[in-house]
């Protein structure tokens, strides 16, 4: 994996929300235990952060090809089929890659232009390290792929600032696949991409900051659009927060901007000391999901 700088300072994370469906199952060692079928609806969701630099811009004449390292408080990419979720790892570092391709490029050497045209464009995101399912069975790979082969649908390797019009791309699929803990049987699912779209904007509150440990950090978490929120998940640097607490979360009462909200208790006595990156997601009444983070440190 690439390790790219250090984070910018103004960082911009685009979510993105995906439905799609089964068209591919191999799982002859019954992995999945038969609860994934051909024809199955599957939602997901992906997360980059927009601004990350492009790692072979210093290398290339024109910005024709795009690779962008994710570290575990930008990446993020997820998919559920039925009762299962397979999911990016957000304790691992720089695990995801996204690479938007126009392969249309020339080199150029001692003075002679050596020019290649294949108008194929793609559009990928992956990720290598990923939760395991319930029963122990690895998530070996989780692929994002979108191809055009008129080279119509990306006009360059810039990273996508918002969710790319799917029925551009002629072929547009997802990959699963994984094995057992004991590595004897392994299993791979093939999901068909029907739709994207950005997921609905959520604001965390407190923003991020410093605290000292007798504050108190009541957090809320605020929506923009017109959906409803219907549950509120959360974590602190990858590990779930408790269903005690976030079962005390509750809706706030209507606000003067109409925007849905929900409102914890004091958070403090679950964060350790030090620097936490706590992620939020709110499922909401449509079906999707919005999600949203704060940095907040904790000073004993």
């Amino acid at each position: 994996m690439l390790a790219l700088g250090a984070n910018p300072v103004a960082a911009e994370l685009l979510s993105v929300n995906i439905t799609a469906r089964v068209v591919f199952l191999d799982d002859p060692g019954n992995v999945l235990g038969g609860q994934i079928s051909i024809g199955q609806f599957a939602k997901g969701k992906y997360r980059y952060e927009t601004t990350v630099p492009n790692y072979w811009a210093p290398y290339q004449v024109e910005n024709l090809w795009g690779e962008y390292a994710q570290d575990r408080t930008q990446g993020l990419l997820s998919f559920t089929v039925g009762s299962f979720t397979f999911e990016s790892d957000p304790t691992s570092w720089n695990w995801a890659t996204q690479m938007p391709n126009n392969v249309s490029f020339r080199i150029q050497v001692r003075g002679t232009t050596f020019s290649y045209q294949n108008h194929q464009v793609y559009f990928q995101l992956f990720s290598q390290l990923n939760k395991p399912l319930a029963s122990g069975a690895s998530v070996g790979g989780l692929n994002l792929y979108l191809s055009d082969m008129s080279g119509m649908a990306l006009s360059s390797g810039d990273l996508p600032t918002t969710a790319l019009n799917v029925a551009s791309f002629a072929d547009r699929q997802a990959f699963i696949w994984g094995q057992t803990a004991a590595g004897d049987a392994w299993y791979s699912v093939g999901l068909q991409i029907d739709s994207m779209a950005v997921a609905p904007a959520l604001q965390v509150s407190p923003a991020n900051s410093s605290f000292v440990r007798p504050q108190r950090i009541d957090p809320a978490v605020l929506l923009m659009g017109s959906s409803q929120i219907s549950g509120l998940r959360a974590s602190v640097n990858g590990a779930p927060l408790p269903t005690e607490y976030l079962g005390q979360c509750q809706i706030a009462p209507p606000n003067a901007q109409n925007r849905p909200a929900m409102t914890c208790p004091n958070i403090v006595p679950l964060l350790p000391s030090g620097p936490n990156h706590v992620e939020w997601n709110a499922d909401l009444t449509d079906g999707s999901t919005a999600t949203s983070a704060a940095d907040w440190e904790v000073i004993d």
